[in-house]
């Protein structure tokens, strides 16, 4: 019989290598720890023909246990959180009912891991308890909806992402461009502001209706002329605003 380790799923996962008895508190996620690949390479066998059983023990009496067969190679969890994790066949609330029912303390289990039936390993964990067990409790009532809880994380993850995403490129932008607002005072006459980049006198022609303001970004590190003419001008009678970068970022001009 060997010795198991443990994963401790906390804001970082702590590693407890075989032999080492793992500490977890209220609401923390546990998993066995290479638990059965070189069993496979020992015995030649595919994991979908083992039979896979987790007994925990306590003052040497089983208090829990769940029998299982996976297709493939995946984690296999002691506790679980539906939201946190894929399901597979290892998850179980067999065992988070006896956390969440324990007294203020600390408590010691004994975790057996039996394969076809044979005892393979074993290793001891401490569950130390608030008395409330608040998210143990809420650890088990997510097994009663798994696959809704998994589909609302799924959710959740993704707006959390695409609200990151949008963050950083926002803080992009504003790390590569400045801006600059231009609002047309003439409550009759559309004005048109000609915007040069004067490192490549490139130039663009934008539109300012009457009593609208525009917006401009434009690169950082770079000049860019500013110039306007009225819906009645010539573009050659455009009139000069400013010469303008980064150092005027946020500055609003009128025109009329």
């Amino acid at each position: 019989m060997k010795n198991l380790g443990f994963i401790v799923w906390n804001d970082e996962p702590t590693v407890y290598p075989p032999g080492e008895t793992a500490i977890f508190s209220d609401g923390i996620t546990v998993s066995l720890f290479d638990a059965v690949k070189q069993y496979l390479a020992e015995i030649n066998l595919d994991i979908g023909a083992v039979n896979q059983t987790i007994e925990l023990i306590k003052n040497g009496n089983p208090v829990a246990k769940h029998d299982f067969v996976m297709n493939k190679i995946e984690t296999i969890w002691l506790i679980a959180d539906p939201a946190a994790t894929d399901q597979n066949p290892s998850f179980s609330p067999a065992f988070l009912s006896v956390f969440a029912q324990e007294p203020a303390g600390k408590h010691q289990y004994e975790v057996r891991l039996y394969l076809n039936d044979d005892l393979y390993q074993q290793g001891n964990i401490i569950y130390e308890s608030n008395g409330i067990n608040t998210g143990m409790n809420e650890l088990l009532t997510k097994f009663d909806h798994v696959d809704t809880v998994r589909q609302q994380a799924n959710l959740k993850h993704q707006k959390e992402y695409a609200e990151q995403l949008a963050k950083e490129e926002a803080a992009q932008k504003t790390a590569r461009e400045f801006e600059i607002k231009i609002k047309n005072l003439d409550p009759g006459h559309t004005k048109y502001v000609i915007c040069t980049n004067q490192n490549v006198m490139s130039e663009e022609i934008y539109e300012v209706r009457p009593g609208q303001t525009l917006t401009l970004n434009l690169f950082r590190g770079t000049y860019f002329e500013l110039k306007y003419f009225d819906q009645n001008w010539q573009k050659n009678d455009a009139i000069f605003i400013d010469m303008v970068n980064q150092s005027l970022d946020g500055t609003e001009f009128t025109i009329n």
